[in-house]
Parts: structure tokens; C-alpha cells; sequence
């Protein structure tokens, strides 16, 4: 039910003031803050520009929110200033005496018969003047909008100027409403108006509370955005740190024993590990270098020795004494560059191109070795087994090791006695042969190799030698190991060997008895399929 004039203070009310603070920066305040934070590292750099990026994501954010609620708001109460003018006319067209009503008689019985029937809307007060003055509103919030006097004066003058519907905004001490005029009479009758006030400021505040819970909300997702993001880069980028450390322990220390562990199997975890793979390679290559000197000078010296001494003992008056000594140099030299060839071999067996493997047939490498075996010695050198497919290895390497173990058989073989060759794909070969094996009493594997578990190939060289006693087995791998001194060699040949078999992923083991023979065999992994076969010689 309406009220009937309500009294008002006529003196106008000063209302408090809604002032929003905005924070300014100035390059001269920002720049101390930034000289006390030096973006020093990858992890800082990282972490600022998330949040920053952040920062301007929730920003964006909370800009449209707030656009999107004053527009709404906007579009609330144009939405509700038609509905007004719409529940007017239809409230006219109701008094045509056969809806039940009482059809008004004056202009002020018009207007409360409108003010009695009108929805009530949120936010809306609704107030209706007769004769210019208000005289009517609905009961509830309008008491304190009506007190408004200067509000009130503003709506007044814009009524006595209205004679159609309009709708617009107006400022009052710093606060903004939005006017909905409806002018209504009755004919002969003073004039009236049914005015619509909506509280555009008291609207905006729940958008302005949201954009403000939004702040805080966004000021906690920065913090933990920061935070997370510089705990996650310190343990992403640890491996960076611990490669940094590295290589300057490297640089100046010449620490190569130290590695990063690898913990991932992302780029970073990539990273270190080629990384490792390099220093491992430099260390390698180091301690090749350091025992290419070691051995160098120790195993040359000897021979230099021995040429010096007779030189200086030789009477250069005695022909058969300078005859002598001759023989004697040139033989030290031979050895001497001899060795020198397998130290060269040694080292480069130590560098990552040392083999480059191939597909090679193994039946066309175990023919070439026969044939170049038979110039060795004067042993007799037979087939014992021919493989009958492909490997991927390399060609040289393999012949030269083949070629190393058949020297080495016949310096510890009689003269007259028979040496095989032997291949094949999944073939365990036997000491003795497949006729008549022997038992063999050592079995030991080169150091620093292992039998591949894939499928794999075995050439091997026996003979019906000396053999080895189990106690000297091990030593035989050992670089300059010569079991016997009497007989030729540098000693280097089996490491040779031993390198060439661990390139190639696989293994060099030694079967022998004393008084039977020995039997060297190489075992290197297949990566073809299908390679299976051969026959017995």
C-alpha cells in the first residue's frame, strides 16, 4: 500500500563521498626497487615473467568483469525502465471499465491506482508527482530517496519538462541515477508522472565488491604462481647448475671423475647425459693419453738403452763387431717401431671413431682372414667353422684382431703344428674342435667386456700350443704382459684386441689347458635378423 505525503527534509543531505584510490608508479619510485633485485639467473628471469605474464592475464580478467558487470547493470535498468513504460500502458488499457477496476476520475486517484498495482523491483523506487510535485511512492527504500532534496529538485525539474516518456541520468553530489519520466493524466485534470529512480552506484557495488574479491583472489593465485614456479625451476634447472659446476670444476681443477646424475628424461635430462657422455669421452681420451706417454717411455727406453750400450761397445775397427752391433740396432728399431704402431693402435682405440661399423658378410670376412693367416707363420692354418649370413661391424677391425689372436697362436705353437679359423652365428665353438673337444681348465673373460645377451656371432682362433696356466690368465690382458720373455712381441697385441671387442658391444674370452692349446673367441652382438647357418669344415 502507497503512503501519502511523506515529509522530507528539504535541506540537502551530504553524502559521503565513494573515492577509489588508484595506486601510481613512477619510474623514479620503481627504479631502487628494481637495483635491489638483479635478475641474476635463469630461475629468477623464469619466475618473473610467469608472473608477470600472470599478472597481465588476471588483469585482463578482472577488466572485463568489471566492464561486463557495468554493462549489465546499464542493461538491468534500461531493461527495467521499458518494462515500466510497457506495465503503464497495459495499466492504461486496463481502465476501459471492463476489467472490474475503478476507472480514476482524477489525476492523483490515476497515479495511486498505478503505484498500488506496480511490480516492486530491486534497487528501484518508483514515485509518483501530481500537479509537479511528488506527492506518491511505494513504501519500503523510497523514504530514503525521497529525502534526497537535491535529488529530488533534479527529478522535479525534469518532470515539469517532460510531456512524453523519457529516460536519462542524472549526477547528484557525485552519485549517478538513472530517471525513468512516464508522464500520466487525466483529461481536464492537473498533470501527473509515474518516475522511475534507479541507484546506478548502489548497483555498481556488488560489481565493485566482486572486482574486489577478484584482487584478493588473484593477489593469493600470484603468490602461489611465484612460488611454484621458482620451486619447480630450481628442480628443473638443477641439472643446469650442477652442469655449470662441472664444467668449471673441469676448467680449473681438471676433474673429469666427477658426473651428473640424470633423473629425468627431458631435454634437461638429455642434456646431461651428453654432457656425461662427453666428459666421459675426455677422460678416456686423457688417460689414453696419459698412458700412451707412461708406457711410451717406459717400454721405448729399454730398447734405447740397449742400442746406446752396444753402440758405445762396439769397436768401430772390428768388422765383425760392427756387423754385429748392426744386426743388433736394426732389430731394437724394428721392435721399436713395432711398438710404436700397436701404442698408436692403443690410443686411437680410446676415440669414438676408432671402429666404424658396417653390414659385413661373415663368410667373406672369415675367407679373407684364412687366406691372409696362411703368411703368418709357418704353422698350417685351416678352417673350422664358416658362418653363413650378415653382421653390422666393422670389417678392418675385426681382421685385425683375427689376424692379432693367429700371430699370437703361432708364437706359442710348434712350427709343424695346424691353427683354425673359425665363424659362426650362435655357435659356441669348443677347445679341440667339434671332434675331439678337450676339456678346458681356464675360462676368463677379457676385463672390461661381456657377452651380449642379443644374438650374436662368435670368430675365434685355437691352436695346440703351449697353453695357459689359470694363474697367468688374467695377466694376459694386462698391457706389455709377456708371460715368456723370450718370446717377440711388445705385449700390447691381446689389449688391441680386448679394445676392439668392447667397441663392438662384445666380449674376448680365453679357453685353454696347458699342453692341449688355447682358443681365443670374440663375441659381438647381431642387429640384423634371420642371420643364422653354416657348416663344418
Amino acid at each position: 500500500m502507497s503512503e501519502r505525503r511523506p515529509a522530507y527534509a528539504p535541506a540537502a543531505r551530504t553524502l559521503p563521498k565513494r573515492v577509489i584510490d588508484h595506486a601510481e608508479f613512477s619510474d623514479a619510485r620503481l627504479k631502487p626497487v628494481v637495483g635491489r633485485f638483479t635478475l641474476a639467473n635463469l630461475r629468477v628471469r623464469i619466475t618473473v615473467n610467469i608472473v608477470v605474464i600472470s599478472l597481465v592475464v588476471l588483469v585482463l580478467m578482472g577488466t572485463v568483469m568489471a566492464i561486463a558487470g557495468i554493462i549489465q547493470v546499464h542493461s538491468s535498468q534500461d531493461r527495467q525502465s521499458r518494462a515500466a513504460l510497457a506495465s503503464v500502458r497495459e495499466f492504461a488499457d486496463s481502465l476501459d471499465g471492463t476489467s472490474g477496476f475503478e476507472v480514476p476520475t482524477t489525476t492523483e486517484t490515476l497515479v495511486y491506482s498505478y503505484l498500488t498495482r506496480a511490480p516492486r523491483e530491486s534497487g528501484t523506487t518508483i514515485v509518483g508527482f501530481v500537479g509537479g510535485v511528488p506527492e506518491l511512492y511505494q513504501a519500503g527504500s523510497a523514504q530514503a530517496v525521497v529525502a534526497k532534496s537535491a535529488l529530488m529538485d533534479r527529478v522535479t525539474s525534469l518532470v515539469a519538462t517532460s510531456s512524453r516518456a523519457r529516460a536519462t541520468t542524472l549526477r547528484v553530489a557525485s552519485h549517478d541515477y538513472r530517471i525513468t519520466v512516464i508522464p500520466l493524466r487525466v483529461v481536464g485534470d492537473e498533470p501527473g508522472a509515474v518516475v522511475l529512480i534507479h541507484d546506478t552506484d548502489e548497483a555498481l557495488d556488488q560489481t565493485i565488491n566482486l572486482v574486489r574479491l577478484f584482487s584478493g583472489v588473484a593477489l593469493i593465485v600470484l603468490s602461489l604462481v611465484g612460488l611454484v614456479t621458482s620451486l619447480s625451476m630450481s628442480r628443473i634447472l638443477k641439472p643446469l647448475a650442477q652442469l655449470r659446476a662441472m664444467m668449471r670444476s673441469v676448467a680449473t681443477a681438471d676433474d673429469l671423475t666427477q658426473r651428473i646424475p640424470v633423473s629425468s628424461s627431458d631435454d634437461l635430462g638429455d642434456l646431461a647425459s651428453s654432457f656425461n657422455g662427453m666428459v666421459d669421452r675426455l677422460q678416456n681420451a686423457t688417460e689414453a693419453q696419459r698412458h700412451l706417454l707412461n708406457d711410451a717411455g717406459h717400454e721405448l727406453r729399454t730398447p734405447l738403452t740397449v742400442v746406446q750400450g752396444h753402440l758405445e761397445l762396439m769397436d768401430p775397427t772390428n768388422p765383425t763387431d760392427a756387423a754385429h752391433t748392426r744386426d743388433l740396432v736394426l732389430g731394437e728399431i724394428s721392435r721399436m717401431h713395432r711398438m710404436s704402431e700397436d701404442l698408436i693402435d692403443v690410443a686411437r682405440a680410446a676415440t669414438p671413431h676408432f671402429v666404424r661399423p658396417e653390414r659385413i658378410s661373415l663368410t667373406e670376412l672369415t675367407l679373407d682372414v684364412l687366406q691372409h693367416a696362411a703368411q703368418l707363420g709357418s704353422q698350417r692354418v685351416a678352417l673350422d667353422h664358416l658362418a653363413e649370413g650378415d653382421a653390422i661391424a666393422d670389417p678392418q677391425r675385426l681382421s685385425q684382431a683375427m689376424l692379432q689372436l693367429v700371430e699370437n697362436a703361432t708364437k706359442f705353437s710348434a712350427p709343424d703344428s695346424q691353427i683354425f679359423i673359425g665363424s659362426g652365428i650362435g655357435y659356441e665353438p669348443t677347445l679341440g674342435g667339434a671332434d675331439s673337444p678337450i676339456t678346458p681348465t681356464t675360462r676368463t673373460l677379457a676385463p672390461g667386456t661381456s657377452r651380449p645377451d642379443e644374438p650374436w656371432a662368435s670368430l675365434w682362433v685355437r691352436d695346440h700350443g703351449i697353453g695357459v696356466e689359470a694363474h697367468n690368465a688374467p695377466r694376459i690382458f694386462e698391457r706389455f704382459a709377456r708371460i715368456d720373455h723370450q718370446t717377440p712381441g711388445s705385449g700390447l697385441g691381446l689389449t688391441i684386441v680386448t679394445a676392439i671387442a668392447a667397441l663392438h658391444g662384445g666380449a674376448l674370452e680365453l679357453t685353454s689347458r696347458p699342453g692341449c692349446g688355447s682358443m681365443f673367441t670374440l663375441y659381438i652382438p647381431l642387429t640384423s635378423s634371420g642371420n643364422q647357418g653354416g657348416h663344418h669344415e
